[in-house]
């Protein structure tokens, strides 16, 4: 097993090395580039490294590294950022960006800052039910940065864990003299949308210069914009709007209203002792299947008349009384973020340096969506004997009147809740705080030809998350009182706009209603040690370079749900006994998890000149290799890493170099996926499929049968034996540089990944579950209940028709669903640019530059697991129920994975003035879940969108305004609408946004 040594003796090795320091100072100045570890070195565009600087950051013309993201090309979709609200805490919220390197997700992109780790963001998400642990790149000042390095190629090798689909580097601006005060107004053209920041820079050597001390500091404020605000969101209707495709208007997958609604949709019926319900009908009031009724504006068709303007109707709600979901909603949230920075160096009269860094990170986050809604899932049942029953005992003053006794006796029945959102709790209010630190001291120095440098760091992150939610258990004591203080849901919605809603006059939503909070804590410590040469050895290609470096790490992640989710305070249903681990409604329990680990890593680099110009070899002015490998160890991870990198690149001609790169790469299992207990999720209209057949088997229609359609609990389990995900990235490309200032490059690359951490899936369960039984055997991971005579005698009616000799099963209780190690995925494209920097006119100079990403595939292969189980259905008609293959298949142009994404600029300088122009293209997609009503070959198509930023800057010398500057500038100039997307946003956030037109004044003085 790999073991480095203890870094505290290298520490110590390092500080005594200082006193035999012979090189100059100067050298402690040399930059290293993300992607090599060694300095004083020219690699320059032997690694495929993109550059945002000043003036990139210029044209963006943003405050926030949400928006900086979307400005390259390589970045795919805006995983996780501010405007993704969720429906509860077990998604991330907050002020929140994730960068997302080739599309494959926030986890597979290492984000350093200065060099060197950041810490995760505290609270995780999930894609495909598997939680997604990320860097927070909000946490970076945007306006402190000197320039953002994106290297778009493997680099486990040289950085470790995550660098799959490349490296993202925040340099932060340091070693600042003077001080300087910037100031922003911004507000959106269409709306309320307001944004104000104040930024301070400060520095200034001491002394006698052998010290610096530089400071940033910034405070920002936004105000957010509701949906009501834009003509797109302010209904989530969009089956006929301006942006709707001419083939798709009046198509029904466009009209994202919510059945859930204040009118409600019931089932009346009679609760009994088992727990299970009886649904009872009545005609013309309840329907007699199932038992189904709802409330509707009084003169509507059918309905019978109740009270205050309403009538009860039987069956399903009316389209026209569905509930329009951004009637209360944030588009924008509100959002208060400050940062500090500070930098401090001190180099010694022996030429050693001593180095550090602290920052400090904290925001207010609030927004809000609609309404609480209780569904069917949450299984609440209304007593007979509650005040506002419709259908209570003979007496009651709100019993419907003329019911007969026949229909519903005189002590009345209970009423299941099917569908009703709650609109007198007002919207879900959320508020999300996150605040953060990092520190690091180092010292670095030469020895010999060596640099060498040493640090230790220390950073936490937390969030505290609170949603305005509703108590099951204070929920049901406030709607079960027999008295006139009853919470009443029987109120219907607005009458004058049925769309929209009205709050309820009975009883107070207060008492049921509680603010459900989660704390979430990330922590990363560490210590490395690293030492550089540029000439190791000298051989007939030239000097050898070389890195070597141990490092130390220690991770921990800590989620405290909520006592009303983490199992600690429980509902059980006084009339059904139906027992819930979660007292939140509509949210599944969730345990508190804890993880901690520790990390050792040791690695070696080496760039080896094979040939140079003085071999007199044709077409060759340089041939050069890049050699690492690295070893790292996972103290909650049974495996031992080593990974390796080999890169050439060669130089034909002056004007010419062609690079390519073989990495294989890793990324270690997250600490939520290893130490997840149990994580339960409920799913509706939900398939026991063989207790499905065998209901049906008796001759009772599958609507009828209760395992064809009941709601499932699903409980996703940590796992301790998971393995790193690995990857092998190749790439190749070239540098043209055929004139002056002009600059090509072209770069290919593949990537493929096995073991991607997954779910086997819960009707994959049920279905193997068939399988086993068939064969004599049964799933483990299905669990369920003891057989009932019922059971027999559907299992007997089964055998008999399909000649089998099956036991009998009993009804699903839950189903265990642990993380495993998975699909394989493939993907692969290439990355263009083009810069030309003009020799300098008398009225002025310009820098055109063209960045391009194109994915020319994306393919992710269904796990050998799901293979071999879609093998076996496929031989076995008996066995119903389809295989989920979790999104195999392609993902081009599928929903968020452009093949194209660009970016053009063009910045002109003269003298005291600057200016500059930028278009940013997202490609088009298409959404596969909207086929086109009368041929649903025809898919929704997300067309490409193009967005122009713009902006002047002039510069005062002399006089009072000495040092001034003044930018005007603004973003999404033509004002641009993000395309329609099958969302009750109506457009993705994740490819597009919704500010609109944003114009801005910057004000800067320098002193």
């Amino acid at each position: 097993m790999f073991k480095p040594h203890p870094l505290s003796i290298a520490i110590l090795a390092s500080l005594s090395a200082g006193s035999a320091v012979a090189q100059e100072s100067s050298s402690l100045e040399e930059v290293i580039v993300t992607g090599t570890h060694i300095k004083g070195v020219d690699v320059a565009g032997a690694l495929p490294v993109s550059q945002l600087g000043k003036e990139d950051l210029d044209l963006a013309g943003a405050l926030s590294t949400e928006e900086l993201i979307g400005e390259l090309p390589q970045a795919g979709q805006v995983e996780f950022n501010s405007s993704s609200e969720g429906t509860s805490s077990n998604n991330v919220r907050g002020d929140v960006a994730s960068i997302n390197l080739r599309g494959l997700g926030a986890d597979s992109t290492l984000v350093l800052v200065n060099g060197r780790r950041m810490v995760l963001n505290p609270s995780s998400s999930t894609r495909d039910g598997v939680p997604i642990q990320f860097v927070n790149s909000a946490m970076i000042p945007a306006s402190g940065l000197d320039r953002v390095e994106v290297l778009r190629d493997g680099a486990a090798a040289i950085y470790g864990t995550d660098a799959i689909a490349g490296v993202v580097n925040y340099v932060l601006d340091t070693d600042y003299e003077g001080f300087e005060i910037k100031t922003r107004y911004g507000s959106g053209h269409s709306n309320s949308l307001g944004e104000t920041s104040v930024q301070l820079r400060g520095g200034f050597e001491f002394n006698e210069g052998a010290s610096n001390l530089t400071l940033f500091a910034s405070d920002f404020n936004r105000s957010g914009v509701t949906a009501q605000e834009i003509d797109y969101t302010h209904s989530s209707d969009y089956r006929d709007t301006d942006r709707t495709p001419a083939l798709f208007v009046g198509d029904t997958s466009l009209r994202n209203l919510s059945t859930f609604t204040p009118w409600g949709q019931f089932n009346l019926g009679q609760l009994n002792s088992d727990g299970s319900f009886s649904p009872v009908g009545v005609s013309g009031i309840a329907r007699s299947s199932d038992g189904r009724f709802h409330l509707q504006p009084e003169g509507a068709s059918g309905g019978v008349s109740y009270q205050g303007g309403l009538e009860i109707d039987d069956g399903t709600l009316n389209s026209d009384l569905r509930y329009n979901i951004n009637d209360l909603r944030m588009i924008i949230p509100n959002l208060e973020r400050r940062q500090f920075f500070t930098t401090f160096t001190h180099e010694f009269d022996n030429g050693m340096e001593f180095f550090s860094e602290g920052s400090y990170y904290e925001s207010e986050y609030d927004t809000f969506f609609g309404p609480n809604v209780i569904s069917d899932v949450n299984k609440m049942y209304i007593p007979r004997t509650a005040y506002y029953n419709p259908f209570g005992a003979v007496g009651n003053p709100n019993r419907l009147a003329g019911l007969s006794t026949d229909d519903v006796p005189e002590e009345g029945l209970d009423v299941k809740i099917d569908r009703l959102r709650l609109y007198d709790t007002g919207p879900r209010k959320i508020q999300t705080e996150s605040d953060s630190y990092r520190f690091l001291f180092g010292l670095r120095g030469t020895w010999d030809d060596w640099d060498w440098e040493t640090a230790a760091y220390s950073s936490a992150a937390k969030a505290e998350d609170s949603q305005l939610s509703v108590s099951r258990s204070k929920f049901y004591a406030a709607v079960s009182r027999s008295t006139p203080d009853a919470y009443n849901p029987f109120t219907g919605g607005n009458f004058a706009d049925p769309a929209n809603g009205d709050p309820s006059s009975g009883g107070d939503a207060s008492e049921f209603t509680v603010n459900v909070q989660r704390k979430n804590k990330t922590e990363i410590s560490g210590m490395d040690f690293k030492a550089s040469t540029p000439n190791l050895v000298t051989w007939a290609g030239g000097d050898i370079g070389a890195a070597f470096g141990i490092e130390q790490r220690r991770e921990t992640y800590k989620d405290d749900r909520d006592p009303l989710l983490d199992g600690t305070i429980t509902f059980t249903h006084p009339l059904s006994g139906e027992f819930f681990s979660s007292d939140v409604m509509g949210v599944s329990a969730t345990p508190d998890t804890y993880g901690a680990r520790e990390v050792y890593s040791a690695y070696a680099e080496f760039l080896v000149p094979l040939l140079n110009e003085s071999m007199g070899i044709p077409l060759v002015q340089s041939l050069d290799a890049q050699i690492a490998v690295r070893a790292e160890n996972y103290s909650d991870v049974d495996e031992d890493i080593l990974k390796p990198k080999f890169a050439l690149s060669w130089r034909p001609s002056e004007w010419l170099q062609i690079r390519s790169a073989y990495s294989k790469g890793f990324r270690a299992p997250n600490l939520e996926t290893l130490n997840l207990t149990v994580q339960e999720r409920f799913n509706n209209n939900q398939s026991d499929f063989l207790r499905c057949a065998a209901g049906q088997a008796l001759g009772t229609a599958e609507s009828d049968v209760d395992a064809c359609s009941q709601s499932i609990n699903t409980r996703r389990l940590g796992n301790k034996n998971l393995q790193s995900e690995e990857s092998e990235n190749l790439t190749f490309g070239f540098v043209l540089e055929p004139l002056e200032g002009l600059v090509f490059t072209a770069d290919w690359w593949r990537i493929e990944q096995e073991g991607v951490v997954g779910l086997f899936g819960r009707d994959n369960h049920l279905i193997l579950d068939q399988i086993m039984r068939l064969n004599g055997s049964s799933n483990p991971n299905v669990i369920r209940a003891d057989v009932t005579a019922q059971d027999q005698a559907e299992i007997d009616a089964y055998n008999a028709a399909n000649g089998t000799s099956l036991a009998a099963v009993g009804a699903l209780l839950h189903v265990n669903d642990t993380f495993l190690n998975l699909q394989p995925r493939t993907i692969e494209g290439a990355d263009l640019s083009v810069s030309y920097d003009t020799e300098e006119y008398s009225f002025g100079s310009f820098t055109l530059k063209f960045d391009g990403a194109y994915i020319a595939k994306w393919d992710q292969e269904a796990s050998p697991q799901v293979e071999e189980l879609q093998q076996a259905v496929a031989n076995n008609p008996l066995v119903t129920g389809s295989v989920s293959s979790f999104s195999s298949g392609s993902r081009i142009q599928d929903e968020a994975t452009p093949r194209w994404r660009a970016k053009a600029s063009v910045t002109w300088r003269n003298e005291n003035w600057r200016a500059g122009i930028s278009a940013r293209y997202v490609g088009k997609v298409y959404d596969p879940d909207v086929k086109q009503d009368d041929d649903p070959s025809i898919i929704l198509k997300i067309p490409s969108w193009t967005t122009v930023n713009t902006y002047v800057n002039y510069r005062f010398e002399g006089g009072v305004l000495d040092r001034t500057n003044i930018r005007l500038g603004a973003n999404n100039l033509f004002d641009e609408e993000p395309p329609l997307f099958d969302s009750s946003r109506g457009y993705s956030p994740a490819l597009h946004s919704a500010r609109g037109r944003y114009v801005y004044l910057d004000v800067s003085k320098k002193f």
